[in-house]
């Protein structure tokens, strides 16, 4: 396995957009549902850098990269460009948006459906990027979260820097909206973290149930990433780094 699983990733989703932006480049016509896709893919490998770099500024959290999350985002997403990257390749093999021996472009989009196998197959392809995207979207600011409350727990109150305060603030205030989303997040990836074999514990938090309670000045409520989501779910980052604790998100919870 890569020293660092999630930066392989992200340079192999720069080197398909590269690749494929240039390919695209020679065509006589502007091939808009690949532009999509290429566009989706250059978000996500930016985001996985992000999400490296915020598993880096927190070490503390000692996300394992074979037992917590990371495997199965980095398996799904890697997947996801070799789809993608073997479509385009099919299109340049076929000349799917070259002009034929009569002078003529076939439509993009229909061009498209036939190299994917169908509409609906190229559909699947659209919405499975879209949905790594969106992941890693989801794990940056869970991830950063985790790392700041951390943080607070051990700097005085107003002893961080004023950014870091504001940073902190604006995730807490997300709180709510995120652990939903990290609620869908965590169904798709609980099979494969059970199936670990010795898995590693991770800074384990046990779930527990969070009051809301106005804060006072002298003495911050400070939130675990656990929120009662519809009275019976509770989730945590760490419970995306243990078969244990990602277990115990009860099955009725839904994003």
């Amino acid at each position: 396995m890569d020293a660092n699983p999630i930066l392989a990733v992200a340079d192999k989703g720069t080197s398909l957009v590269t690749a494929t932006t240039k390919y695209m480049s020679t065509l006589p016509q502007q091939i808009e549902v690949v532009e999509e896709l290429v566009s989706v893919s250059a978000v996500t490998s930016s985001l996985l850098t992000s999400l490296d770099a915020a598993i880096s500024r927190f070490p503390a959290l000692n996300l394992s990269p074979t037992s917590s999350f990371i495997a199965p985002l980095c398996t799904d997403i890697s997947r996801a460009f070799s789809e993608l990257e073997m479509k385009v390749e099919d299109a340049k093999t076929m000349k799917a948006f070259e002009k034929n021996e009569v002078g003529l472009v076939r439509t993009p989009r229909f061009a498209w459906f036939a190299i994917c196998g169908g509409e609906r197959e190229a559909g699947r392809l659209r919405s499975r990027l879209y949905v790594e995207k969106y992941r890693v979207r989801v794990l940056v600011d869970a991830v950063t979260w985790e790392g700041l409350k951390q943080l607070r727990q051990t700097i005085p109150l107003g002893k961080l820097p004023p950014k870091v305060e504001s940073e902190y603030e604006v995730l807490r205030n997300m709180l709510p909206l995120l652990a939903e989303r990290l609620v869908g997040v965590q169904k798709d990836y609980t099979p494969r973290l059970k199936g670990e074999s010795a898995p590693e514990v991770v800074a384990a938090i046990q779930p527990k149930p969070v009051e809301v309670v106005k804060e006072k000045k002298e003495i911050p409520v400070e939130p675990d990433f656990d929120l009662d989501l519809k009275k019976s779910s509770k989730i945590s980052i760490h419970s995306m780094s243990s078969t244990t604790t990602f277990a115990s998100t009860s099955s009725t919870a839904s994003s």
